[in-house]
């Protein structure tokens, strides 16, 4: 409120007050969308240490339950104790595919957030200063969001949803397994390539036409990273999709 009469005061002199440091694009986009469609449960999938966590903690300012899945026991245990006093957030050492059984992780050391089902191409990796001779692999348990339902939405009388999905080149596969329950999501965030840095993974025009199909359009597109090496291009982006119908 005091912040409100101060920006009263000034902008009759074309002066306005914001917060410092400001919103990403994203932050900003996520804050107006999930409020505006009431959203209720943030699906985490590939949550690594749980950095998006506390993204949509701090600069999203979103308070509402979050369900967050990683697949590796280490990671997994430093994303538990990272966020162990959040009432509203339930983890998952569990991987998210469009099959329930068992998958072979392919791993990078302390690198969680390039870990993937899929292997990183080795010019990619060197791009990347990804120390491919740390390389490892890890047996993971996998599920379906649609076999997950019912437990991660209990305490929601009516789930509004936002799945946010970041699995190195496997969002395909999440959503996917997701689509007996689009009735209930709302909004989708996937990872999607502009440049194909693991072995089989879907192209952007792929993804782009599958959500299209299902019902999603993307409303907004956020680079992730720039490495100098790809000549100003940007490998991949975070796509922001909303469900029309």
């Amino acid at each position: 409120m005091f912040t409100d009469l101060i920006k009263s005061w000034v902008q009759p002199f074309g002066i306005d007050v914001v917060k410092f440091p400001p919103l990403s694009p994203l932050a900003r986009q996520l804050k107006a969308f999930l409020h505006m469609n009431e959203i209720n449960l943030v699906i985490d999938i590939g949550a690594c240490d749980g950095g998006y966590c506390r993204f949509l903690r701090g600069p999203v300012g979103y308070e509402g339950q979050i369900a967050s899945f990683e697949p590796t026991k280490e990671t997994f245990d430093r994303l538990h104790s990272a966020m162990h006093s959040d009432a509203k957030w339930n983890g998952f050492n569990l991987g998210v595919s469009d099959v329930v059984g068992e998958g072979i992780l392919n791993t990078y050391g302390e690198r969680c957030d390039f870990n993937s089902l899929l292997t990183m191409r080795e010019k990619d990796a060197v791009n990347y200063e990804v120390d491919v001779s740390k390389k490892g692999i890890e047996k993971v348990g996998l599920r379906s969001i649609d076999s997950l339902w019912n437990e991660i939405t209990k305490d929601l009388e009516k789930p509004r949803v936002y799945l946010k999905t970041d699995t190195q080149g496997h969002d395909r596969s999440v959503i996917r397994g997701s689509e007996p329950r689009l009735g209930s999501i709302l909004g989708i965030q996937s990872e999607i390539p502009a440049i194909e840095i693991y072995e089989g993974m879907t192209p952007m025009p792929d993804m782009l036409k599958y959500l299209a199909g299902l019902g999603y359009i993307p409303i907004g597109f956020h680079p992730i990273n720039q490495p100098e090496v790809y000549d100003g291009a940007t490998p991949e982006f975070d796509v922001v999709f909303k469900r029309s119908h």
